[in-house]
């Protein structure tokens, strides 16, 4: 049985509202009114970034590091903001509580947002998607992505000798409204593609079905708090699912180091990560493929945020 609990550091508004979803949903109904919306920023030259093992995660922590110039004074210290509506600081970025999944299992509730970047021709495009309420901030979201993207972002450390025009200028800013893909019927088998890596730190989930849905399974059940919704999701289900289906790997890349680290918390890791290509089939499809589908959206285990873990799905004709 998972149980919801709060950060008791915090307790503030948006943990009360994450721990108090109005009504549980099937993933059908979570996929038909999920809320999410993508802040999208065009810079000019800057596409060669691309291939940056570490892009996101530094325009994420110089994101972050805006938010927290605009945070209040409790905040900053741990505390519930004494701003109404609270900062943005602690409404996107602060922990506000975790799940128990089972005793051995406790995860922080996700954080509602994540990273991406997709090449234009010459132009870097960066993304940042809100989910749920957490889109009440998206003002304020943008805001700070145009500010890091300007002023905090050390473009010519990222690009290693490359030129980069200066001062860099974004050429197109843009919000939209996204809604979760409605896929009502697979006539083929969806063929999944990670367009970036994954992390196989603790499993390799190209290599373990059960460990891929079952990680994304519990980052939608995450999310869905957003939507002040809580996900009604039969877990012995979903793991027979995923056994009595086939995950065949098309194409796989070895297992490589990124190296990333974080500046505010003065630490450094390295994270094991890689790609793949799954053809997936079977039973897991019958019930559970909006799960796949909103995943495409949320990305897949740890690093998310920053981009890592991002999907495809593609249907053949």
């Amino acid at each position: 049985m998972d149980i919801i609990t709060v950060n008791n550091t915090i307790n503030g508004a948006i943990a009360r509202r994450l721990v108090n979803p109005a009504r549980k949903v099937c993933i059908n109904e979570l996929s038909a009114i999920w809320q999410a919306s993508a802040i999208e920023a065009t810079i000019p030259g800057l596409g060669a970034l691309i291939d940056v093992p570490n892009l996101l995660a530094k325009i994420k922590g110089a994101w972050v590091t805006a938010l927290l110039q605009g945070a209040s004074v409790e905040a900053r210290n741990n505390k519930p903001c004494a701003f109404r509506p609270v900062c943005s600081y602690e409404a996107l970025y602060k922990e506000q509580g975790a799940i128990e999944f089972d005793p051995r299992q406790i995860n922080q509730i996700p954080k509602p947002f994540v990273f991406e970047a997709d090449r234009h021709g010459q132009n870097l495009v960066v993304r940042l998607i809100l989910f749920g309420f957490a889109n009440e901030w998206k003002q304020s979201a943008g805001h700070c992505l145009v500010h890091c993207l300007h002023n905090l972002v050390r473009w010519k450390t990222l690009a290693d000798g490359l030129f980069i025009p200066t001062p860099v200028q974004i050429q197109d800013l843009q919000i939209t409204e996204l809604n979760a893909s409605q896929v009502n019927a697979c006539t083929t088998d969806p063929e999944l593609e990670f367009i970036t890596p994954f992390d196989v730190e603790r499993g390799d989930i190209s290599e373990q079905p059960s460990l891929f849905m079952l990680r994304l399974a519990r980052r939608i059940y995450g999310l869905s708090l957003w939507q002040e919704l809580k996900l009604d999701i039969d877990w012995q289900a979903l793991h027979q699912a995923s056994l009595n289906s086939d995950f065949e790997i098309v194409d796989s890349n070895k297992i490589s180091n990124l190296r990333t680290g974080s500046k505010r918390q003065n630490r450094k890791w390295v994270k094991p990560v890689r790609r793949a290509t799954i053809l997936i089939s079977g039973a897991i499809l019958h019930e559970y493929l909006p799960l796949l589908v909103l995943g495409q959206q949320t990305h897949i285990g740890r690093g998310a945020t920053s981009g890592l873990g991002r999907y495809k799905l593609h249907f053949r004709d």
